[in-house]
């Protein structure tokens, strides 16, 4: 039992547009005839199959309207399979569309039910599907002849899956378990069903190959992908004839052969090919269907003219999509700027994907009216354009429930207005428009700049810096902050609602207080200068003195209030920028969101005055923390910047007052962040020379603020922190001896703090960080002691699998067990266990590879990820496998051009590339050339 679903195209509309063909458009799907019967005995040889290729390559065009109604025509024939198929998309709630699939199977195969035991049997499908991994299995074991049937359970567009896996939940980190384990017990269910002996069920995924790696979360899910998969093809020149040719043939129609020609040389390399393709053939239709009209021809006649009237193939979608706004929803700009703002989203890889939402969340999300939203949507979704789906000719009444969404990713990136102009970065300094999705993630980064802020322990407390406010308040009115739209950025909109108005309420007062002080300084000036006088006079005739110089220290009192409210503008900059950093360690803010928010507070302290000294090491500690920001987005310049900019101001505060703490502790955090982003910019034997005196003078300070402070461990582990830092430039000088008195020196100190304080998890951090490295300096000279390396890297293993225990989001403790397995694997290679090496190595990667997806803005994650496919490759380039070493190298250079492309001006970048270039050239040549195999070795006679 098997049906055709859809609206399908005729010869009024021989042409989808946007959206994919659906099964009741196969007489008008050409093209790809082999491509079917191929696909269709990948299906039934294997049990789980997976349709792979690149947006807008066909995949379910392919499935929908050339498997489907094949298999229809084989179940209505005598003799072949009765099949019975549904289709899903896993959407925001993969388990409950799954579960809806299969309570349509049940009334497919169950008509003659009463209500209440079809009801009944609804319930217990839900049940098993959500009880365990067989879930599949037992709920057909509840539905009366599904044994005779061979089923297709098609899920389409499979990616969804990994991003609602990864979706975060705002601050609800139980929400984000749950949609991981969902996804997780999803996978598994599809899995169990296809091994079923019992039933014969077929999976088969539709999936974009860019997300192929993301198949890796799942256990069991790459083997299967990789198993039985089915790579769509791109189209070579006479299949795309065909898609352009029959369809207007059939409809009675004709175009110019000129015309055709013309299509095909300019849809060759175009990206987004096929829906670009058909979109632009639609337009030609309805131009060709409007000259009809006015000549009165009997059929439609496509002219190259025509072509160039709707602007060619580059230009047709954006140009009829500004049409359709400027001629049919004049008024309604706003609305359609908002419902494409709730319907896409940059993944955390930076590719632009669609989001799907019931139209009841689309109008709660935008906050326009129901009545407007859902004329544009009508609008946008009838079969001229087909823009959104569903389209209006297959559901005619929108309902709460129906799922809206874009037709093809290919809009998303072809509409000038959702994707910006060519180039366009969105900074501020850009003036090309940044397009609608970029505003959207910017309004979504600035309102978790303000969720940073809130302090739900102290509500009282928290506040916006005084010269943002006005810019975040009339941000925050300039459209409807719904709680749905909140909810999509990190939730909690009565909290940032009220720290808004708050901030406004408290801003006010202090302008209030700033005017009365003025009043009052002009006042004390003037007081000061006759108390001044009468003094003089007093002294002179021996007069109360006394009570005199009582009233003028009162006077000197109120000329303070400027210098104590600049204090506090620094105080409240230091709570918002350590609620940034403690949301970006805890990986509830990417580092570029991070970066963002930091550069909000820049603008602020830059602008904060250095009345006293308090609030100049205030605004120095706040850039501080911004350099650490920017280095880990790859701009070290501006980072060495900031930081040289930080010593000579806290030297030159030192050497006015040596023994005060606070510029102590100003001057080596200045240094060895200057000495890091002097080594970012150049690696070199001579950089390394230069910045080995800053980490020698920050150790110094270091040791002396420990000695002063014996009680308080944080200064202890400072001087773990920097002795370590002069280990590693000694050690990439050469000076070995040096190097390993220096990790002596700081293991002895890290144990020691552990010693003392055996539950404080920052001190066996910093233990474990120095095993490590450690270990490293034990495989450098030439007779390396490798059972010691093994010791150490071990031992910081242990700890830091320890610590993710307690700390399982602390991104610095994983990338430092990463790290670990790295040095751990060098170790394992050394000692000539290649296998045990690649386990390692794979542990670091799988580590790093989690951070990196999760902030793939965040150079130091790229780096480690680059060094962890390099490592890997080198040992299976050894082995001889040199198609994974490859594949290794490749995706090491990957992202080796991303880091140098976001700081092309670090020549350590650039020779890492071009080293990971050479090694995979290397490689490749190889495979194109193997060593001729070794001749059989001679057989002596009997």
């Amino acid at each position: 039992m098997a049906s055709l679903e859809g609206s399908g195209l005729s010869k009024e509309r021989p042409f989808p547009g946007l959206r994919p063909f659906d099964a009741a458009d196969h007489d008008y799907f050409f093209g790809r005839e082999n491509q079917v019967y191929a696909l269709y005995r990948l299906v039934t040889r294997s049990h789980f199959s997976t349709v792979v290729g690149s947006s807008g390559s066909g995949k379910s065009s392919l499935v929908r309207a050339g498997l489907l109604p094949l298999l229809a025509k084989e179940a209505g024939e005598s003799g072949g399979r009765n099949w019975i198929y549904k289709e899903m998309r896993p959407g925001d709630a993969p388990l409950e569309r799954l579960i809806k699939m299969f309570c349509k199977i049940a009334a497919d195969l169950s008509t003659q039910d009463e209500q209440a035991i079809a009801t009944a049997r609804m319930d217990r499908i839900a049940y098993r599907l959500r009880a365990s991994s067989y879930g599949i299995v037992d709920a057909l074991a509840e539905i009366p002849g599904a044994g005779d049937r061979s089923i297709l359970l098609l899920i389409d567009q499979f990616e969804e899956l990994f991003r609602f896996s990864t979706s975060l939940a705002g601050r609800d980190r139980s929400e984000e378990a749950r949609q991981r384990d969902e996804a997780a017990h999803f996978v598994q269910l599809l899995l169990e069903a296809s091994r079923c002996p019992d039933y014969d069920i077929r999976v088969l995924l539709t999936m974009r190959s860019d997300f192929i790696g993301d198949c890796s979360r799942f256990h069991g899910l790459p083997e299967a992908v990789s198993a039985a998969q089915f790579l769509a093809p791109a189209l070579d020149r006479s299949q795309r004839e065909a898609t352009i040719r029959n369809p207007i043939a059939k409809a009675d129609g004709s175009i110019d052969a000129v015309l055709v020609e013309r299509l095909l040389n300019d849809s060759d390399d175009e990206l987004d090919q096929l829906p670009v393709l058909q979109h632009c053939l639609l337009c030609l239709w309805e131009c060709a269907g409007r000259a009809q009209g006015r000549d009165g021809s009997s059929g439609r006649q496509i002219t190259l003219p025509m072509y160039g009237q709707i602007g060619g193939l580059a230009g047709a979608l954006s140009g009829h999509a500004n049409e359709i706004l400027e001629k049919d929803l004049p008024n309604l700009t706003a609305t359609v700027e908002h419902v494409f703002r709730a319907l896409c989203e940059f993944d955390q890889q930076g590719r632009i994907t669609r989001r799907a939402l019931p139209f009841e969340r689309l109008v709660a999300e935008t906050g326009d009216e129901e009545a407007d939203v859902r004329k544009v949507v009508d609008r946008l979704r009838a079969d001229d354009c087909s823009f959104l789906t569903p389209p209006l000719s297959m559901v005619q009444e929108l309902a709460p429930h129906t799922r809206i969404d874009v037709g093809h990713e290919a809009l998303l990136r072809g509409w000038e207005k959702v994707s910006g102009e060519p180039g366009a970065t969105g900074e501020r300094d850009d003036l090309r428009a940044a397009g609608w999705l970029r505003e959207e993630r910017r309004d979504g980064q600035l309102y978790q700049v303000l969720l940073s802020m809130v302090d739900n322990d102290q509500p009282d407390q928290a506040r916006i810096p005084s010269d943002q406010v006005d810019r975040f308040a009339k941000w925050w009115k300039k459209r409807p902050r719904t709680q749905a739209w909140t909810e999509r950025w990190g939730g909690d909109r009565d909290a940032v609602d009220r720290l808004i108005k708050q901030s406004l309420r408290l801003r006010d007062e202090e302008e209030e207080r700033r005017l009365a002080d003025k009043v009052e300084q002009k006042r004390t000036r003037k007081l000061r200068a006759v108390l001044g006088g009468v003094c003089a006079a007093l002294i002179l005739v021996g007069g109360a003195s006394v009570f005199i110089w009582t009233q003028y220290r009162r006077a000197d009192a109120a000329a303070t209030v400027a210098k104590k409210q600049a204090e506090a503008a620094g105080l409240a900059m230091s709570v918002a920028i350590n609620a940034i950093s403690d949301s970006y360690q805890r990986g509830a803010v990417t580092t570029e969101s991070a970066a963002a928010m930091l550069k909000s507070i820049q603008e602020a302290a830059e602008d904060l005055p250095e009345l006293t000294p308090l609030g100049a090491t205030q605004k120095l500690g706040l850039l501080l923390t911004i350099s650490d920001a920017l280095k880990s987005l790859g701009n070290n310049q501006k980072a060495y910047d900031i930081a040289q900019r930080v010593s000579l101001a806290a030297g030159g505060y030192v050497q006015a007052e040596p023994h005060e703490q606070k510029y102590q502790i100003l001057l080596y955090s200045s240094l060895f962040r200057l000495a890091d982003a002097t080594t970012s910019l150049n690696y070199s034997s001579d950089s390394l020379k230069k910045v080995l005196p800053l980490y020698q003078q920050a150790q110094d300070i270091g040791r002396q603020l420990a000695v002063e402070n014996p009680g308080d461990g944080k200064f202890a582990d400072n001087v773990t922190f920097v002795t370590n830092k002069v280990g590693e430039t000694l050690m990439l000088l050469g000076d070995l001896d040096g190097a390993r008195a220096q990790y002596g020196d700081a293991l002895d100190n890290a144990g020691k703090l552990v010693v003392a304080q055996p539950a404080n998890d920052n001190w066996k951090a910093s233990l474990a960080s120095t095993q490590s490295k450690m270990a490293t300096l034990l495989l450098k000279p030439a007779t390396p002691d490798l059972k010691g390396a093994l010791r150490n890297t071990d031992a910081a293993i242990a700890i830091q699998k320890d610590l993710l225990t307690r700390h399982a989001d602390d991104k610095v403790i994983s990338s430092n067990l990463a790290g670990s397995y790295r040095t751990r694997g060098d170790v394992l290679k050394a000692m000539a266990l290649p296998n045990d090496a690649l386990q390692s190595y794979g542990s670091a990667l799988d580590i790093v590879a989690r951070i990196y997806q999760k902030d793939p803005k965040n150079t130091f994650w790229g780096l480690q990820l680059a060094n962890s496919h390099s490592r890997i490759a080198a040992v299976l380039a050894d082995q001889g496998n040199l198609e994974d070493a490859a594949n290794h190298y490749r995706q090491a250079v990957v992202i080796w051009r991303d880091l140098t492309s976001k700081s092309p001006g670090s020549p350590v970048w650039l020779q890492q590339l071009k080293t990971a270039e050479s090694k995979l050239a290397a490689v490749e040549a190889a495979r194109q050339n193997p060593p001729a195999p070794a001749a059989p070795a001679s057989v002596p006679d009997n």
